[in-house]
């Protein structure tokens, strides 16, 4: 998931780019539920999102949470894994103890019965499972930036400290997704930083996104702790 990310490279506001500690996680709920309004994963909530979904990218090994604060605010955050096959399995294991919340969350709005159905497929499957690149790979999951600072080069700085992340975690490239139409602006975005279209399919939900890979290296890519 990506929120509406910008492709200006430089801010007037100093940006420190860090791992994300537990005690950021209320502050990247509240970045997730400004950054997307409606979106199935804010419709579960902000307990599911800080106690469940985002504790699981800071809990498991495999998983990347950074942040970026700016005068100690923190503005946006970027979530993945590497290695999904070997992340996906700690989101398989917490199903027991996040199914009180998403009942919760049911019994308010059963249309939502659907949407977890099949995001719990996807998670069992591993994604969309391509390779576009040899080697091992990261994926990002999820980026958002603080509406208040869209426009401010923040996305870019979180997409370089992931794929920074990655390539020194040993995966040799990065994937993600996101929508294919109506979402150009995203799509540039990510194109304008390198990121090549390896796939378009269709969910079963009936949308369609489009996949993008880059390869990282350790010797090519640098840690932006400071921008």
């Amino acid at each position: 998931m990506v929120s509406q990310v910008d492709a200006q490279p430089h801010t007037t506001t100093a940006l420190v780019s860090r791992p994300a500690e537990i005690r950021d996680l209320p502050q990247i709920t509240r970045v997730h539920m400004a950054a997307f309004p409606g979106f199935f994963l804010s419709r579960l909530g902000p307990t599911f999102l800080e106690h469940h979904f985002y504790r699981i990218f800071l809990d498991a090994p495999e998983g990347i949470l950074q942040v970026a604060t700016a005068a100690d605010r923190l503005v946006g955050f970027v979530a993945g894994c590497i290695d999904p096959e070997k992340f996906y399995p700690h989101i398989r294991a917490r199903k027991l103890q996040m199914l009180p919340i998403l009942l919760g969350r049911i019994l308010c709005d059963p249309t939502l019965i659907r949407r977890i159905l099949l995001n719990s497929r996807r998670v069992g499957n591993g994604g969309y499972g391509l390779k576009p690149y040899p080697g091992v790979s990261a994926e990002l999951s999820s980026i958002a930036v603080d509406p208040t600072f869209s426009g401010k080069g923040v996305g870019r700085s979180l997409v370089n400290t992931f794929l920074a992340c990655a390539a020194t975690g040993g995966a040799g490239y990065v994937t993600l997704t996101t929508d294919t139409y109506e979402n150009d602006r995203t799509n540039r975005f990510y194109e304008q930083l390198g990121f090549q279209r390896f796939n378009t399919f269709p969910q079963a939900d009936g949308r369609v996104m489009n996949a993008y890979g880059i390869e990282v290296s350790p010797t090519t890519t640098r840690l932006p702790h400071v921008v």
